[in-house]
C-alpha cells in the first residue's frame, strides 16, 4: 500500500488523509485455500466434501469357491482419501490397477486422483480383498453433446460437490449463448442454460478453478423454422418498441480490514443522487456496501436478473483493485477476477454501463499498458487488445473498407455492448481523499468520481445537475462517453495536486464516443 508521507503529514493538522484503491504484497486468502465453501461465480455451495472417508471390505479365501466373489464397488471424488477397513489382524498389502487414477498412499490408504475407474486388490495371509473404485472428477456435466436449433434453448446440469469456483467459456460465442441459472446451487448441482444463436458447432467448457479440472460440451446449432424465424423478429420488432428500463448497482467497499477507504460511501452516495435526480431518464438504483467478492458477483446477478435487450445496465464500483490485473478486492478480502466479472456483465442483455473507481482498473480495458484509441493511433490495436483483455475472444485484423470481412469478423465488445470508464491506467493508482472532521465527513471523496462529478456540473453532496456542466463542450445538455472521458481525463491529476498531492492520474474508456452516457435535465 503506497502512502505518501510527507503529505500524510501535511494533512493531519489539515485533517484530511489520502490514500490508494489497492492492495500490494500479502496476497489476500482465495476461497479455495479455507475450503469451507464452494462458489459459482460467487454463489456460496452450503454443500462440504469430506476429506477422508472409510469403506469397510470382506475378505474372501484364496483357494476355493471364494474367489469368485463379487468385489466391493465404490465412488468417491479427485481429492478425496479412502480408508479400507478390513476383516483381517494382518497389515493388508494393497495395489492399483492404475495409479494415476487412484494411488496407495500408506496402510490400508488410497489416494483419488483423477476421474477414472481402477481395481483395487489386497492380500493378508490367506485371504483376499477386492474394490472397483470409481473416480469422480471436480466437475461433471449431464451431457457432453448438445444438438439445438436457432432460437431454441438447453439446459445442461453441471455438478461440483467442492469449494473453489465454476466458470464456462464458449468457444465461439456468435453460435450459442451460455448463462448460469440464477438460482444457484442445489444439491450439488447447478444449470447452465444454452441458447442457439446462428447455425454450426462450437465447444462449450466449464472449468474447476481448484486443479483446472473441465468438462467440454459439444453443441451444434441448426437452422431454426421459417415460423421461428417470424416469431423472433416479431419479438425483436416489440423489443424495440417497447420503452428501455435503466439499472444500476452501486458497490461501494470501505472497511476493509487492511487499508480501509471511508470516502466510498460518499462515492456512492453522490452517484445515487446523480441517477436518481439529474438525469432525464431516471435509474433504479441498488446501492450496497461493503461487499465481499462473492456478494458483489451475487448481486450482480439479482440487481440484472429482469434486464432485456432494449435495457441499460449501470455498474459502478468504489474500493481496492488489484495491481496489476484490476481485480475488485471484496472487503472479505478474496477477488473478483476480471474474467469473473466479464462472465457476470456478459450475460445481461443489452447495454451494460461500467464505471470502476480503483487502482489499476485500467487493465479492464486495455493490454500490455496500450491507452486509448486515439492514444494508439490505431483502432483496430485498441479493439484487440480490448478484445484480450476483456473478453478473451480473439478477432482478426480486418480492412476498414472489407464490409463483408469486417462483419463476419464482428464480436459482441466490438459492437460495443460495453461502455467502460475507469479512474487510472493499467499501471497506475486511483487516490482518494477524506476529512477525519465531522463537520467535513461527507466531503471526502475518491478523485475520479469527484472530478467525473466536476464535469457534470452536479453537487457532491446530493448529486443534483447545478444547470451547467463544464464537459458538455458541444452544449447539447448530454455528457457523452468522449466528452467525460476528455475532462476526467485532463483534471483528475489537477485534483490532486490541489489537495497536496503530485500523483498522476489518468482516466481510461472503451465503447463509441458518442454515446450518450448522461442525459442531464436542462
Amino acid at each position: 500500500m503506497k502512502k505518501l508521507v510527507s503529505v500524510l503529514l501535511a494533512f493531519i493538522i489539515l485533517g484530511s488523509v489520502l490514500i490508494t484503491s489497492c492492495f500490494t504484497g500479502v496476497l489476500a486468502e482465495t476461497a479455495e485455500e479455507e475450503n469451507d465453501t464452494a462458489e459459482l461465480m460467487g454463489i456460496d455451495n452450503p454443500e462440504s466434501m469430506e476429506k477422508t472417508v472409510t469403506l469397510s471390505v470382506s475378505g474372501f479365501r484364496k483357494n476355493g469357491n471364494g474367489n469368485d466373489q463379487k468385489a466391493e464397488k465404490y465412488s468417491m471424488y479427485a481429492g478425496q482419501e479412502l480408508k479400507l477397513k478390513t476383516d483381517s489382524g494382518k497389515t493388508v498389502r494393497w495395489n492399483s490397477s492404475d495409479e494415476t487414477v487412484a494411488s496407495v498412499v500408506g496402510k490400508n490408504r488410497i489416494k483419488a486422483l483423477k476421474a477414472g475407474k481402477v481395481t483395487l486388490e489386497g492380500k493378508a495371509g490367506s485371504k483376499k480383498y477386492r474394490v472397483k473404485l470409481t473416480v469422480n472428477g471436480y466437475v461433471t456435466a449431464s451431457t457432453k453433446k448438445v444438438s439445438m436449433k436457432v432460437g431454441s434453448k438447453k439446459t445442461v446440469k453441471i455438478t461440483f460437490p467442492h469449494t473453489g469456483t465454476v466458470y464456462w467459456h464458449v468457444e465461439n460465442p456468435n453460435i450459442v449463448r451460455a448463462a448460469w441459472d440464477q438460482k444457484g446451487f442445489k444439491n450439488n448441482v447447478v444449470k447452465l442454460h444454452l441458447t442457439g444463436l446462428s447455425k454450426g458447432t462450437t465447444y462449450v467448457t466449464v472449468t474447476n478453478n481448484l486443479n483446472s479440472d473441465k468438462v467440454k460440451i459439444k453443441v451444434t446449432v441448426g437452422e431454426g423454422s421459417q415460423k421461428s424465424k417470424k416469431e423472433k423478429k416479431k419479438k425483436e420488432e416489440e423489443t424495440t418498441s417497447s420503452k428501455a428500463k435503466y439499472r444500476a448497482l452501486l458497490i461501494g467497499n470501505s472497511n476493509y480490514s487492511r487499508n480501509p477507504l471511508p470516502n466510498h460511501k460518499w462515492d456512492v452516495t453522490a452517484m445515487k443522487g446523480l441517477l436518481t435526480k439529474s438525469l432525464k431518464t431516471k435509474y433504479s438504483v441498488n446501492d450496497k456496501y461493503d461487499c465481499s467478492a462473492g456478494s458483489i458477483l451475487s448481486a450482480i446477478r439479482s440487481t440484472f436478473s429482469g434486464a432485456k435487450e432494449r435495457d441499460v445496465s449501470l455498474f459502478y464500483f468504489a474500493g481496492h483493485g488489484g495491481a496489476y490485473d484490476g481485480a475488485l478486492y471484496g472487503v472479505d478480502n478474496k477477488y473478483v477476477y476480471p474474467s469473473q466479472l466479464r462472465d457476470a456483465l456478459l450475460g445481461i442483455p443489452g447495454k451494460v454501463i461500467v464505471i470502476l473507481e480503483c487502482c489499476h482498473s485500467g487493465s479492464m480495458v486495455t493490454a500490455n499498458g496500450s491507452d486509448s484509441p486515439e492514444e494508439t493511433g490505431s483502432p483496430d490495436d485498441f479493439n484487440r487488445a480490448i478484445v484480450d483483455a476483456f473478453s478473451g475472444y480473439t478477432i482478426p485484423i480486418v480492412s476498414e473498407d472489407d464490409e463483408d470481412s469486417l462483419k463476419a469478423n464482428t464480436g459482441e465488445l466490438r459492437e460495443s455492448k460495453f461502455i467502460v470508464l475507469t479512474a487510472c491506467k493499467k499501471y497506475e493508482e486511483s487516490w482518494n481523499w477524506w476529512y477525519y472532521d465531522p463537520s467535513r465527513v461527507s466531503q471526502s471523496f475518491g478523485t475520479f468520481t469527484r472530478t467525473l462529478f466536476n464535469g457534470l456540473g452536479c453537487s457532491w453532496s446530493s448529486g443534483i445537475f447545478q444547470g451547467s456542466a463544464p464537459c458538455d463542450s458541444s452544449k447539447d445538455g448530454v455528457a457523452s462517453l468522449g466528452e467525460c472521458y476528455s475532462y476526467v481525463k485532463k483534471h483528475a491529476t489537477g485534483v490532486n495536486q490541489q489537495m497536496g498531492g503530485y500523483n498522476v492520474q489518468t482516466c481510461m474508456y472503451y465503447g463509441s464516443k458518442n454515446y450518450k452516457l448522461f442525459q442531464l435535465k436542462r
